[in-house]
């Protein structure tokens, strides 16, 4: 007696297709996946730095405004270049590469650290790492990471977006205390 069994399922050669049509989706759609993370997580934290850049702009306005009485040497902000570094919260005024001022002048801007870093948290609401670069009261940049060296920063008024493949290969690779605040700022034709 003959049964009539029909085949039910796969060949090994089509399973063989299959396999091979997904590993080359897959080998295509991999590293297009990672490029949208990587700017996405970019674009989150370049939103946060233009946050903090608003927030350091407004703040500085308000301390400008009571220094025009003051002398030079009680100044926080004075004339001239001044940077600030805050890591979660805890902002102290540094020198240009990110290294502490002396203990005398941390102990003489202790109280104007602490309420510039308050009034910058309370505007902006951000915690992370983020450096502000200021010239004669003006914001001329801000960096910002979640994490202290890590891979994706946000800059402003310059977006990673706006960087040389240079540029943005050094603010992806360095610490944010440490980073160099003229690559964010917007270069004239005399290149200032």
């Amino acid at each position: 007696m003959k049964t009539n069994r029909s085949k039910k399922g796969f060949t090994l050669m089509e399973l063989i297709i299959v396999i091979a049509i997904i590993g080359i989706l897959l080998s295509v759609m991999i590293p297009t996946w990672g490029y949208f993370i990587t700017k996405s997580r970019e674009r989150n934290a370049n939103s946060k730095a233009k946050i903090i850049f608003t927030a350091a702009q407004t703040e500085i306005t308000r301390i400008a405004a009571r220094e025009r009485t003051m002398d030079a040497d009680d100044q926080y902000i004075t004339n001239g270049d001044f940077y600030f570094y805050s890591h979660n919260g805890n902002g102290a005024k540094c020198n240009a590469d990110g290294s502490a001022l002396s203990d005398t002048d941390n102990a003489k801007y202790a109280p104007s650290n602490a309420s510039f870093g308050r009034a910058v948290a309370r505007i902006a609401d951000e915690e992370g790492f983020y450096k502000i670069f200021v010239h004669n009261y003006i914001v001329q940049s801000v960096i910002y990471c979640n994490v202290e060296s890590g891979r994706y920063k946000g800059t402003y008024p310059m977006t990673t977006d706006q960087l040389s493949e240079d540029d943005l290969d050094t603010v992806r690779s360095g610490d944010v205390n440490e980073m160099n605040m003229s690559l964010m700022v917007f270069r004239t034709e005399e290149g200032a």
